[in-house]
C-alpha cells in the first residue's frame, strides 16, 4: 500500500483550513442583546451602538466586545 508523501499531508490541511473564509467570507455577524435593553456595546473600544442590534467582525481576529448599561441613581 502507497502511503502518500508526508509533504502532500500537510500542504492538504493547510489550504483546507482557509476553506471556511472562503466558505463563509471574511465578516462574522454577532447578535448582541441585553436585558434590559439600550445597553450600549463596544467593539474594540469603539462605540457600534444600543442593544439589540447585530455587530459584524472581521473573522480569524479577536475582538473584545463591551456591554454597559448605567442606572440613574
Amino acid at each position: 500500500m502507497m502511503k502518500p508523501p508526508v509533504i502532500l499531508v500537510v500542504s492538504s490541511f493547510l489550504l483546507l483550513g482557509g476553506c471556511a473564509t472562503i466558505m463563509h467570507g471574511t465578516y462574522q455577524k454577532i447578535e448582541v442583546a441585553s436585558s434590559p435593553v439600550g445597553a450600549r456595546v463596544w467593539v474594540d473600544s469603539s462605540e457600534v451602538g444600543i442593544t439589540p442590534l447585530s455587530v459584524s467582525v472581521k473573522r480569524n481576529n479577536d475582538h473584545l466586545i463591551t456591554v454597559s448599561l448605567s442606572f440613574a441613581g
